[in-house]
């Protein structure tokens, strides 16, 4: 199979990022012979698309265990952030400047600690510090997807792409043969409209027609 990066009708170059985290018992790894789950660590995963197909994606066992599903999923958005830099500094370089990049995550509970980050443990004030920093920056506008929308998911859990065809769904939005650059787009509206909501709006992007404006 093939990525499709679809063009027409699209005239600024622009990113979006999704991200998640899955318990170790339900990641990919769990099914191999030599698979260790007594670690109890999570597994990120990530997904940038441009367009209509994806760029970079990645899933990988996390450094650290986790105290809950929130410290989880805010370790994986620190992973994925590393790559959006990344992406925005080269497109930078190449004549495609970003301005927000919409970082879409399935768990509220991170999205709010990005946004006020009142953590006292010296590994969760480091990680939120670079978080919160992309944020105030206006790098990075978190916003609230659900899981079943989240291409990510099945990057972390193995349940994600066995139900009900959803893996071909998944696969067929990252590989851009699902919708044209515009259909795509539209679809990532419509996510913002719907969740990016008064409980986790960055202060100075004070609603969701703000947002789309500053990144489309």
């Amino acid at each position: 199979m093939s990525i499709v990066f679809d063009g027409n009708g699209i005239d600024k170059v622009s990113i979006e990022a999704f991200t998640d985290a899955g318990e170790s018992h339900t990641a990919f790894t769990s099914t191999l012979p030599n698979s260790d789950l007594s670690h109890s660590k999570h597994t990120s995963g990530f997904n940038i698309s441009m367009g209509s197909g994806s760029l970079v994606w990645k899933t990988k066992r996390q450094p650290r265990v986790s105290n809950s599903i929130c410290h989880g999923e805010y370790i994986a958005a620190e992973l994925c952030l590393q790559e959006v830099k990344f992406i925005r500094d080269l497109l930078s370089d190449i004549g495609f400047p970003q301005n927000q990049t919409i970082m879409f995550i399935d768990n509220q509970a991170s999205i709010k600690l990005m946004l006020n980050n009142q953590s006292t443990k010296k590994h969760d004030r480091i990680t939120l510090h670079l978080l919160q920093e992309a944020v105030e920056d206006k790098n990075i506008i978190p916003v609230y997807i659900p899981s079943d929308q989240n291409v990510s998911d099945m990057f972390t859990k193995a349940n994600a792409v066995q139900t009900n065809g959803h893996n071909h769904e998944l696969i067929s939005r990252i590989n851009g043969s699902a919708w044209s650059a515009t259909r795509y787009r539209d679809h990532i509206k419509e996510i913002v409209r719907k969740h990016y909501t008064k409980g986790n709006m960055v202060s100075d992007v004070p609603s969701a027609q703000k947002l789309l404006e500053l990144v489309f």
